[in-house]
């Protein structure tokens, strides 16, 4: 009897589109190991996506954390470039944790006085590793930061390669952290007069008052839409003792007959409530 060809991963020995399917699924299920490391991944993602960082932001870190972010390291491998050195600091391999952790101009950004992560080590072995140790201690405002961070330092890099433009560490860390605002929003009902106003209060990452909105309930739905028109923004709780402006500035809309706006100031009736409000707005570094 002669040879013949056979598909040893089905029961008739013939090769089907669905064995193959299912053989690739376990080859990729080992490699991601047991189902706890598989679990583990799932947070990951599940939190980059959740992120209220722009779409251009969480692209960059799904193609840092696959592995394919265009480096020299990657190039090099590829045969497409003949060097495979850091363009910045021109002293180590151009590998994804090298360019946004490890070269020597990337810790002077990360080494800035407001910089989320000023005193963390940098012993990681892959950026994967980093990313996910950033998202177990971080909370979510300076993960917000630190990927706005990252992403400026990738779009440092390229800048540098292709139009010579390098931007210092200063002018990069605060134009990450200036990206990061508040706005605490509480309602204040008076049952007697069948009245109900509502307070905003925006403030920066320092916790400076920028905006602060006294106006009547139907502003309620102005608000609903501006946050469905934001797909980057979160809405989350907030419990009185950290919302005590936004609540001061709700009561004072009882006493309005029409919305009013304070620009880079904040009215005297709410003065003493935003103060004390700022404690917990302030990032410690």
């Amino acid at each position: 009897m002669g040879d013949k060809v056979i598909w040893g991963l089905s029961e008739k020995g013939k090769f089907s589109v669905k064995s193959a399917y299912y053989a690739d699924l376990e080859t990729k299920n080992q490699k991601t190991g047991e189902t706890s490391n598989g679990d583990q991944n799932e947070r990951l993602w599940r939190k980059v996506w959740r992120l209220t960082n722009s779409g251009k932001v969480k692209q960059f870190l799904w193609e840092a954390l696959n592995g394919i972010l265009p480096t020299r390291s990657i190039l090099f491998k590829r045969r497409i470039i003949d060097n495979s050195t850091c363009p910045v600091c021109n002293r180590e391999e151009e590998t994804d944790i090298h360019v946004l952790w490890d070269c020597p101009a990337s810790v002077d950004v990360c080494g800035e006085d407001c910089s989320p992560v000023r005193k963390w080590g940098r012993n990681y072995a892959d950026f994967t590793t980093l990313w996910s140790n950033l998202q177990s201690k971080l909370e979510e405002g300076k993960l917000h930061i630190v990927a706005e961070v990252l992403y400026d330092l990738w779009k440092r890099r390229n800048d540098m390669v292709f139009e010579g433009k390098f931007k210092g560490p200063c002018v990069l860390i605060q134009q990450a952290v200036q990206e990061v605002e508040t706005v605490n929003v509480d309602a204040s009902m008076d049952s007697k007069r069948g009245k109900v106003g509502i307070g905003v209060v925006v403030r920066d990452f320092r916790g400076e008052v920028h905006v602060v909105v006294a106006a009547p309930i139907q502003v309620i739905e102005d608000i609903k839409a501006v946050v469905h028109a934001q797909p980057g923004w979160s809405v989350t709780f907030k419990g009185r003792d950290g919302n005590r402006g936004a609540h001061a500035v709700a009561k004072l809309a009882l006493s309005l007959s029409t919305e009013c706006v304070w620009m880079e100031e904040v009215p005297t009736e709410v003065l003493p409530a935003v103060v004390s409000d700022l404690p917990s707005f302030v990032m410690s570094v």
